[in-house]
């Protein structure tokens, strides 16, 4: 899965949906949790919730997070796996 965020339209991309979201003072802040089932996006403190399917085929848990239209730098990344909370067999 992608999330793909284009600098010159100001506007973040993941699963086929498309939506605005402009920097403020020159700063994107994304949080992204990914779970099975689903994927959140939540950007600029709450100015933006994109809740979409994961569409996790064949147990790919891969994530990719991209910049189009412009350069971008990481100014901080946190990746944490969650245990699951159900008892496996």
């Amino acid at each position: 899965m992608t999330v793909s965020y284009n600098a010159s339209t100001q506007q973040i991309s993941c699963n086929g949906d498309t939506q605005s979201l402009p920097p403020i003072n020159g700063l994107v802040q994304l949080e992204i949790v990914a779970d099975l089932d689903t994927i959140e996006i939540f950007g600029n403190n709450g100015q933006l919730y994109m809740p979409l399917p994961a569409g996790n085929a064949a147990g790919n848990s891969l994530l990719s997070l991209t910049c189009t239209g412009g350069t971008a730098a990481f100014n901080s990344l946190t990746v944490l796996k969650l245990k699951s909370i159900w008892p496996m067999p």
